[in-house]
């Protein structure tokens, strides 16, 4: 077999975001960014992201994984700002 004709896998490269996507991981970035915003979003985690979302009521639960769920979203857009624009600067 010819090795010159065999086709080599190409690397995966990371999705490209769409506009709103970055346009929304702007705002939380510059939200969150500051020294306060820094200082509210430790909060967030230690308040609804840090700990266990269990509870025997259903109902509770659901409620407990829908507050970390809203903390995940926030952290997810900051890295993809931080990825795709780089520090506070770009902002």
């Amino acid at each position: 077999m010819d090795r010159d004709k065999v086709k080599m896998p190409q690397a995966r490269r990371r999705p490209k975001y769409n506009e709103e996507t970055l346009r929304r991981a702007g705002i939380m970035f510059r939200a969150f960014s500051s020294p306060d915003g820094k200082e509210g979003l430790e909060l967030l985690c230690e308040e609804f992201h840090d700990g266990t979302t269990f509870s025997e009521n259903p109902h509770e639960m659901a409620r407990l994984a829908g507050r970390r769920e809203v903390v995940l979203f926030i952290k997810d857009l900051m890295n993809i700002a931080t990825e795709n624009f780089g520090g506070i600067d770009a902002f």
